[in-house]
This record gives C-alpha cells, sequence and structure tokens, in this order.
C-alpha cells in the first residue's frame, strides 16, 4: 500500500464549489453580500490542503485543549478563536451561535428541504439552484440561502452534502449574521471532528483499512499567511507520496506561550 492508500481521513471541504457559486452572482447579490459585511467569501480562491497534511495534524491535535501538539520538535499551537477569525476573515462578532435540533420548529426548515426516497432532505445542490435561478428571492432568503451554502461548502461543512439546517436560528436577519461568534463555533466544529475522527481511527481493527469521514473546515488547521495570522503550518516540500515530515514554524508574534 503506498503512502497515498494509506490516507484515511476524507472530507468534503470544498472552496472550489463555492468560489463557483459565487462567481455566478449577479452584481447585486455580490453588493447584498459585502454589504452584510461578509464580502470576504466573494473572494475565496479554488483551493484545499493535502489530505495526507490534514490527517497529520488532526493525529496530533488534543481536541479538549484546542491544541497541536509535535512531540518530535516539542512545539505546540493553542488554536483560538482570534486565530480562526483572522485566517477566514470574519467578522468579530460575540454573540452566540443560535444552534436548533432538528424537533424545534423554524419557519425556514422546509423551504429548503425537497424529496428523496426515504424523506425530505436538505442538499447543498438544491440550495445551490435557488441561488443560480432564484432571481425573485427577496433580499433575507438569498442571503439566508447563500450563507447555508457558505457554511455547507466553506465554514462548517458535514459529512454528507446537506446544508446545515440547524443553524438557522442564527440567520432570522441578514444584517445580524454578523454579529454572531462564527470563529468560535467554527474552532468548536473542528476540534470536535477531530476527537471523532481520533477515537473511529483507534476503533479500527489492526490491519483493516477503511476511509473516514470527516466534516469542519479543517484546512483553517494546515495554512496561513504568517503576516496575517500569529501562527503558520508551513510544509516546504509535502507532497502526499512523500514521507517527509511537515513541520511546524513559529512565528515572531507567535502568542501560544
Amino acid at each position: 500500500m503506498t503512502k497515498k492508500e494509506s490516507i484515511i481521513l476524507q472530507s468534503r471541504y470544498s472552496a472550489d464549489r463555492l468560489h463557483d457559486i459565487v462567481k455566478g452572482l449577479s452584481q447585486r447579490r455580490k453588493d447584498l453580500i459585502c454589504t452584510q459585511k461578509w464580502g470576504n467569501l466573494l473572494n475565496i480562491g479554488k483551493f484545499s490542503a493535502p489530505k495526507g497534511l490534514l490527517e497529520w495534524i488532526v493525529d496530533r491535535i488534543n481536541p479538549k485543549l484546542g491544541e497541536f501538539r509535535n512531540p518530535r520538535n516539542n512545539t505546540n499551537i493553542l488554536f483560538t478563536r482570534q486565530m480562526v477569525e483572522k485566517a477566514l476573515g470574519l467578522p468579530t462578532g460575540t454573540r452566540p451561535v443560535v444552534i436548533i435540533s432538528k424537533h424545534e420548529e423554524s419557519p425556514h426548515r422546509e423551504f429548503y428541504k425537497t424529496d428523496y426516497e426515504h424523506g425530505r432532505r436538505a442538499p447543498i445542490h438544491h440550495a445551490a439552484t435557488m441561488l443560480e435561478k432564484g432571481t425573485d428571492l427577496d433580499d433575507e432568503t438569498f442571503f439566508r440561502t447563500f450563507f447555508l451554502v457558505a457554511l455547507a461548502t466553506h465554514f462548517t461543512p458535514g459529512t454528507g452534502n446537506m446544508v446545515p439546517l440547524e443553524y438557522l436560528g442564527s440567520l432570522e436577519v441578514a444584517s445580524e449574521v454578523c454579529e454572531y461568534a462564527w470563529g468560535e463555533q467554527i474552532l468548536k466544529d473542528v476540534m470536535s471532528e477531530a476527537d471523532t475522527f481520533q477515537k473511529k481511527k483507534k476503533a479500527l481493527l489492526d490491519g483493516v483499512f477503511k476511509k473516514i469521514w470527516v466534516g469542519s473546515c479543517l484546512p483553517v488547521l494546515a495554512f496561513r499567511a504568517p503576516q496575517a495570522t500569529p501562527y503558520v503550518v508551513v510544509v516546504p516540500i509535502y507532497q502526499q507520496q512523500s514521507t517527509q515530515q511537515p513541520y511546524v514554524q513559529q512565528t515572531e508574534n507567535d502568542s501560544t506561550n
């Protein structure tokens, strides 16, 4: 088995998909997104982090502490809400993100669902089609739909291909979405998924190879510009086929002491 074949972490994170959706929006819709203080999403590029690198990092995460530890060189990085906000260009909201259960009523939940063989579900492609063809959507509905797609592809992707309707409680008013602490919620989601991955990987029997799907914005753990954030994971010659291990470089304004 090659090194590439031995990678078991799988992710549905897709900045590419969000990039393509944004590209197809009208200028009026783009202006609306900017007005709601989410203009950074209009500049999202097509990028991804190598799955082998992500698995290497996740294996060395302490989810309870929110900390990366590399015992080989005794390096540690404590991830914080502020780091996530800087890395993703998020507004610095402070209101706790409202999570609603699938049993709680929402005036918008059914709007995003479509019929499947085993019931009604809310696939990303259904919401994306609304954005592409929904010229009749009012501004509030358009932004709510766009943000759900941004959550599903970029900020908090799950292990399926569904939009996260549990966040509808924070999307009632478009102008207030920026007031929520999305950096904190995204970080919490990343650490929860890292914990789940570690437990599933540990539970695999010796010699048994099985892909494990992981949700959340995992790339936030891997790459960022050192001038923009107080830390950076550097991979100078990383390739999935290579046996060379990535290493962590800490910058002068490191806040992880």
